[in-house]
């Protein structure tokens, strides 16, 4: 499709008893697997500091992360992310999103998320086609 545009998701990293350190590492750590598959753009969220110019580049918000995707791309990614977090103890990452009016988030924790999840996601994000009446008979 070539008039498909990327959704822009908020990738919020977390885990049970970490300090902001160990946060960091991980988030970083989550940037740079990122950044090696085909997204659109991948980068730490910064928040402007007050009387700051456009310019400058902010204050880093701890545990987040800005992705760029294409819908069709959607589903490899909730498969990536869920395995990433079966590769350490207690991590969470909370995804939300928006495309239009609707909007979307949903935590992963280390376990896995339902088919129906996943097409609620999917269909929200405009990767998928609601279930017309006559397909689920």
């Amino acid at each position: 499709m070539a008039d498909e545009t990327p959704v822009e998701l908020l990738v919020q990293v977390g885990a049970s008893g970490a300090d902001l350190e160990e946060i960091d590492r991980r988030t970083r750590e989550l940037l740079s697997e990122l950044r090696e598959l085909p997204l659109e753009s991948v980068a730490l969220v910064h928040e402007a500091q007050p009387g700051s110019g456009a310019k400058s580049g902010g204050v880093e918000v701890l545990g987040l992360l800005l992705a760029g995707v294409m819908p069709t791309f959607l589903p490899n990614l909730v498969t990536f992310l869920q395995s990433w977090l079966k590769r350490g103890d207690g991590k969470t990452i909370k995804i939300k999103a928006a495309n239009g009016k609707k909007s979307f988030e949903v935590e992963l924790p280390a376990g896995e998320l339902s088919h129906q999840e996943l097409r609620e996601l999917l269909q929200t994000l405009g990767a998928m086609r609601p279930e017309s009446k006559q397909e689920k008979l």
